[in-house]
């Protein structure tokens, strides 16, 4: 084997682990699942790209001092017909379809958790 088949071969693997990397860091579906709440907010946001940013308080607790705190799912809307539809169901209950990736790309929205539905309650 010559030197120069050695670093072609080289720059394969390495070009090869980088997009495994790249895909696992910021592709990959890591989880996947359903949230339950009332929507508070969905805004379009962004200077280049202009993404769907939401969030959802998915209830309430209340501590010993009667302080109530609120527990609130942020997430990102990747498809604009969804985006549309949600903000027609502003103040309701909604169940959220998401997926969750590892890391957020300025493309796809700020949040790792990215809605991908919007599930019909019986």
């Amino acid at each position: 084997m010559t030197t120069k088949s050695k670093w072609i071969i080289g720059g394969a693997v390495v070009l090869l682990l980088l997009i495994v990397f790249f895909y696992i860091r910021y592709y990959a579906v890591s989880e996947t699942g359903v949230q339950s709440g009332q929507l508070i907010q969905l805004v379009r946001r962004g200077y280049i790209f202009k993404t769907y940013e939401g969030q959802m308080i998915l209830g309430e607790i209340k501590d010993w001092r009667g302080v109530v705190e609120q527990d609130i799912f942020t997430f990102s809307v990747s498809d604009s017909q969804v985006a549309k539809r949600l903000q027609l169901l502003s103040g309701q209950h909604v169940n959220l379809h998401y997926k969750k990736h590892r890391n957020p790309l300025i493309w796809r929205g700020s949040s790792v958790y990215i809605v991908d539905r919007i599930i019909e309650a019986p």
